[in-house]
């Protein structure tokens, strides 16, 4: 085989196992998050700081949707850290608010390296509209 060939065959290689594994991180932290949410039903949620009064409209709202909200020109702005406490457990979220809808959300969980900058999904849901 070509030198050059090798190299195209090897790029395509990487590409396409970075575009793989970031699937299945998102795949694998949507399902983690929806785990610990559903063992979460009477935790506490903290955002940015604050304790919230109705932690289980919140944690509600968190879960990720049934079906992938799908992604189109826009951009996060707004960012909200978000703390889950279940007895010992805890879960770190941050949403970004979506530049064009306001009440789409993308949540970030930073488990996984793949999905340090970007989203593991996005929600849509007004019981964020008051912070920020």
């Amino acid at each position: 085989m070509h030198r050059s060939t090798k190299y195209l065959v090897c790029m395509m290689f990487t590409a396409i196992s970075i575009f793989f594994f970031g699937y299945l991180a998102k795949v694998v932290a949507t399902w983690e998050v929806a785990a610990f949410l559903d063992r979460a039903h009477s935790g506490e949620v903290f955002i940015d700081g604050q304790k919230v009064p109705d932690s289980i409209v919140m944690i509600a709202a968190l879960r990720p949707p049934e079906e992938r909200i799908g992604a189109h020109h826009s951009h996060q702005t707004n960012r909200l850290e978000v703390m889950v406490y279940n007895g010992e457990e805890s879960l770190e979220l941050k949403l970004g608010r979506d530049s064009s809808r306001r009440q789409e959300y993308w949540v970030s969980y930073n488990r996984y390296w793949l999905l340090r900058s970007g989203e593991a999904y996005r929600i849509t849901t007004s019981a964020f509209d008051s912070y920020k």
